[in-house]
């Protein structure tokens, strides 16, 4: 099936889909892409390097405050020019009302009455548009929010969308190299593009040119493409910086494709059967990749086991439900979840959540065949930090907040860690 607006190619482009919060139900309509003929630009309206002013956090106001099913634009730009794509071009999202069934959502995180567009921004920006507009020859009008019909009250997008877009795109004619040439950087470019498909991976580039900056690279700047006497040696590759347990940072940190596609390929030549990108999937994926674990074979948990927090379990179809005090399941396949809490008020259920932190819903017990719980019925330190972190909670601000988790029985210097932690 096409993914309309996926364009891996792009520099600093990145399949964000399944990072961003989602509604458990509700979806947007899918039309057909010719409907799209214009593309919206937007600005945020966060100030820029604030607690939530992210894609992750734009996803989550949008459907836990505002109910919507997903983020309402298609493409994130952040201030370092990652272009997060969030939901395909022909999706109906919300963004500017009676315009959506035409219109492309971009939004540049910012508030750009006080902000600055980054030199970052603009570049993807540019290239985004430029990208949209030879992909979708239907799509060669370029508009801000304010310029939709009805919105001529709405400061956004504030900057000068056009002016941007009219500059060159710095593209300077890049010398023609084999493996162990020279390359000429170009506008957009990463150690992690250019290595993308190539015989050769992002260590290696740092290891041919380690007087050079991989997050600072200059617009004509040269550097020296691996050649098999200069790249890294598998004690290096084997050493790379990134430990955490993202499978898809991790691969790009090997210079490897972190997309969905990659991952199930992967996940079938290294025997893990059935791979659908759960949480308990990537990590078995990421230990036999990193790690040199063999893959695990199934557990099948029997009646009268207890469960714990954090743990992975397998929700059967149609035994979800939307909220805690919902009276039906919604019409689920089956699907992998972590339990981050126990509700004995309500037909002793666990409070579920997606490898990313992001609330899925609830289960019975009963419906999982389990015969008693080890867990507190408290929310886990880290749960509340998301809830602090992203906005959504009533704990207040301190020096209330740290006494009010005090009281609860948290110690907020711990919650003050993950909090810190989910907003680097």
């Amino acid at each position: 099936m096409t993914v309309y607006g996926l364009y891996l190619d792009l520099p600093k482009f990145v399949d964000y889909r399944d990072k961003v919060v989602k509604h458990p139900i509700k979806s947007f309509p899918i039309l057909s892409v010719s409907s799209k003929t214009v593309i919206a630009i937007h600005h945020s309206l966060t100030r820029i390097g604030l607690s939530g002013s992210n894609a992750r956090g734009y996803s989550s106001y949008h459907v836990n405050t505002l109910g919507w099913p997903g983020i309402g634009y298609s493409y994130v730009i952040e201030p370092d020019g990652v272009i997060k794509f969030c939901n395909p071009i022909n999706w109906r999202t919300y963004h500017v009302g009676n315009a959506n069934n035409q219109a492309i959502g971009i939004v540049l995180t910012g508030d750009f009455r006080t902000d600055k567009v980054t030199e970052a921004q603009k570049s993807s920006l540019r290239l985004l548009v430029d990208r949209i507009k030879k992909d979708q020859k239907q799509v060669q009008t370029v508009k801000s929010h304010h310029e939709f019909p009805g919105y001529s009250w709405k400061a956004c997008c504030v900057f000068n969308y056009k002016q941007i877009l009219e500059a060159a795109i710095a593209n300077p004619e890049p010398i023609k190299a084999t493996n162990g040439g020279k390359y000429i950087i170009q506008e957009g470019d990463t150690f992690w593009g250019i290595a993308k498909g190539k015989d050769f991976e992002v260590v290696d580039l740092e290891h041919a040119n380690p007087g050079v900056d991989p997050k600072g690279l200059k617009i004509g700047q040269i550097i020296t493409l691996p050649s098999d006497v200069n790249k890294a040696t598998s004690e290096e590759k084997q050493s790379v910086s990134y430990h955490g347990n993202s499978i898809q940072k991790y691969l790009e940190s090997i210079g490897e494709e972190g997309s969905y596609d990659n991952r199930v390929r992967l996940a079938d030549k290294y025997g893990i059967k059935d791979y659908k990108g759960n949480a308990e999937q990537n990590l078995q994926l990421l230990s036999i990749i990193r790690d040199g674990a063999k893959a695990p074979s199934t557990v099948v948990i029997k009646e009268n086991n207890t469960i714990n927090k954090g743990q992975a379990i397998i929700v059967p179809a149609g035994k979800l439900y939307a909220q805690g005090n919902a009276t039906k399941p919604v019409k689920n396949e089956q699907l992998t979840a972590k339990v981050d809490s126990i509700n004995t008020n309500w037909r002793n259920s666990v409070r579920l959540i997606n490898e990313n932190g992001v609330y899925v819903g609830f289960v019975q017990l009963t419906d999982l065949e389990y015969g008693s719980i080890s867990a507190t019925t408290n929310q886990s330190t880290l749960a509340v930090a998301r809830e602090i972190a992203f906005g959504k909670h009533n704990w207040g601000n301190n020096p209330e907040r740290a006494e009010k988790l005090r009281k609860a029985g948290y110690d907020p210097n711990e919650v003050q860690k993950n909090i810190n932690q989910l907003l680097k």
